[in-house]
């Protein structure tokens, strides 16, 4: 996966979970901080993060 696909203010997944989170802001260094549906705020790695391409269909 090409990390740089991931950018502030665009949705990711978890890679583990499958989980979708919207992201609040990147870093250059690997991390970012990210914000659940549910409201809480994380900070991941980015590796451990995949885009989400605009067709896709959550259920």
């Amino acid at each position: 996966m090409d990390i740089k696909n991931l950018q502030k203010g665009k949705h990711a997944r978890i890679k583990e979970t499958g989980q979708v989170v919207h992201i609040k802001q990147i870093s250059d260094h690997g991390i970012a901080l990210v914000k659940f549906r549910t409201g809480g705020e994380f900070l991941l790695l980015n590796d451990r993060l995949e885009s989400v391409e605009a067709g896709e269909t959550q259920h």
